[in-house]
């Protein structure tokens, strides 16, 4: 009796202990007896300021680290090591301004439907959020785009990264309906390293929706196979930069919707209504369909830049104009590259087609093929009218005599040919007017 009370005696004066220090300011001591479900582990107990990291196995833990990270203040950086697919039914945000947080495993996170028009993933001003490795899964009927960046605010995905199956019905106020199925862009997105934004949908911007903000893309990175009700089925530039380069390539998109008589809904890969596009070796846009613009698709704005300093732009499809090509305003500057294999399936400009809404054509260098060349590198139009490239009356152009552009300014008439005297001797583009009798057809145009 005396062993049993002596016993009891001390399991309750370990009560009374671990009861008082609970109250304490000895930080250290609560967390070594109460570590919780995702206790961060400072890389030194001296240095504050040093990196923490969080082991996450389910949502109780997850939810953990993301209460962790916030309490932990500014100014710090923090590893989400996930080691285990679970899902996610609240949007994520973390509080702290001037945060780096890695969020990495080779698993599945599924974030759930978030309620009306409310983003799953924002990063906020001077915030930068890297996933590596991680895959975020979305839903087929989701009020909101997976990743939301906010001006300011910095998202990468690296090594492997995705994001994929979202297709966002929110915003029914738009007149321009959804935006954005996988990624919303205000500030600044890289990715490389064969990161993929895949398997997405929205009205405008079935991959990415860019207004304001910066894309990067290199090293084996892949915008594919997501879809768009009206336009950029892989990426719509509404204002900024997109830059593509490295092996980074645009590819199996589509914009679904729209009439044949409104290029504003089209750019099957890439629709840009205003801003940069900046294309370089070894980058691809291929594959992609639209009713025009099947590739990429330059709107009806002077304050359009695309850029093409290298690269392909390769196997695309439209079904009215513009297989590889659409352009109608700002600038179309083609200093290197190759545009080959795509194709028009019901009218004209298989290759390019510049339509007379203020686009200028500035060539420099790079190859158009047209239709008398070997079957993988032709760009073909079922009416055969501007195989390589059609040109509107009017559009502006500037050729450099070592690169000949070659294309047709007429709506009736054969396959592409070249006059038999150019209009100006000292300038080398060709085209058939009405009334002039063409030639030969060109061979192996370039």
């Amino acid at each position: 009796m005396k062993v049993r009370n002596k016993l009891v005696s001390i399991v309750f004066s370990v009560i009374v202990i671990l009861f008082f220090l609970s109250f304490t300011g000895c930080a250290e001591m609560q967390a070594l007896l109460n570590p919780g479900p995702a206790e961060y582990v400072p890389d030194s107990l001296i240095n504050r300021d040093a990196d923490y990291t969080w082991e996450v196995t389910s949502l109780e833990t997850w939810n953990a680290a993301i209460s962790g990270i916030n309490k932990a203040g500014e100014d710090k950086k923090h590893i989400i090591s996930i080691s285990r697919n679970f899902a996610i039914h609240n949007f994520i945000e973390f509080d702290p301004a001037n945060i780096a947080v890695i969020l990495e495993g080779n698993v599945t996170l599924q974030l759930q439907d978030t309620g009306m028009g409310r983003n799953n993933l924002t990063v906020k001003n001077k915030q930068a959020i890297t996933i590596r490795d991680l895959k975020l899964q979305g839903m087929r009927k989701n009020d909101g785009s997976l990743i939301n960046i906010s001006p300011g605010g910095t998202f990468i995905m690296e090594g492997n990264a995705t994001v994929s199956g979202n297709n966002n019905i929110s915003d029914y106020s738009s007149p321009q309906g959804t935006k954005g199925g996988g990624v919303i862009d205000y500030g600044i997105c890289t990715m490389k390293d064969n990161a993929t934004v895949t398997d997405n949908s929205a009205t405008i911007g079935g991959g990415l929706y860019i207004y304001g903000g910066t894309l990067t893309m290199s090293d084996n990175a892949m915008i594919s196979n997501n879809s768009a009700g009206n336009a950029g089925g892989g990426v719509y530039l509404a204002g900024g930069t997109f830059n593509i380069m490295n092996n980074a390539t645009v590819s199996g998109n589509k914009a679904t919707g729209g009439l044949v008589s409104n290029l504003d809904e089209a750019g099957g890969g890439i629709y840009i209504l205003a801003g940069i596009l900046n294309m370089w070796d070894n980058a691809s846009i291929s594959g992609n369909s639209a009713i025009n613009g099947g590739g990429v698709c330059c709107g009806d704005s002077n304050n359009i830049t695309f850029n093409m300093k290298g690269g392909s732009i390769s196997g695309n499809t439209s079904i009215y104009v513009g297989g590889g090509v659409c352009a109608q305003g700002g600038y179309f500057n083609m200093e290197d590259g190759v545009i080959s294999g795509n194709h028009s399936t019901n009218a004209q400009g298989g290759g390019v087609y510049l339509t007379a809404g203020g686009i200028f054509f500035n060539k420099t260098g790079g190859i158009i093929y047209g239709s008398d060349v070997d079957p993988n590198l032709r760009n073909t139009a079922t009416t055969n009218i501007g195989c390589a490239i059609i040109r509107d009356a009017g559009v502006g152009y500037n050729v450099a005599t070592s690169t000949p552009a070659y294309w047709r300014n007429s709506t009736a008439g054969p396959d592409l040919k070249v006059n038999t005297t150019p209009l100006n001797p000292d300038d080398p583009v060709f085209w058939e007017s009405e009334g002039v009798t063409p030639n030969t057809t060109v061979p192996n145009l370039r």
